[in-house]
């Protein structure tokens, strides 16, 4: 006698894995945005060469490190920027955000 239920799977069209019951990794606990302070990357630009930072409209607006004898400057990307949060925090999660025209730095705990 024939079973009316087949007893293999039936191709599936979707190419996503099967969705998994358990996480691997407990999930975090939420984070708050803390705010750490204010950049002064000035100690940051001295530190990689150059004299002090200031914040300019052009060519692009942003942070820039300067030098004075030569008034060669050097847009700091968002990624020395970062850099410059967790160097002046010792904080390995700081990252750098704009307050207006002021450089500030946070961190989620």
């Amino acid at each position: 006698m024939r079973s009316s239920t087949a007893w293999w799977a039936p191709p599936t069209t979707s190419s996503r894995p099967p969705a998994q019951t358990e996480s691997p990794r407990p999930s975090p606990a939420p984070s708050q945005l803390v705010e750490l302070g204010p950049g002064h990357f000035t100690d940051y630009c001295k530190s990689i060469g150059w004299e002090w930072v200031e914040y300019r409209e052009t060519p692009q607006p942003g942070a820039y490190c300067v030098k004075n004898k030569d008034k060669a400057t050097m847009y700091l990307t968002q990624s020395q920027r970062d850099a410059g949060c967790r160097w002046r925090f010792n904080d390995p999660h700081a990252f750098h955000s704009f307050k207006g025209k002021s450089n500030y730095c946070y961190a989620y705990r």
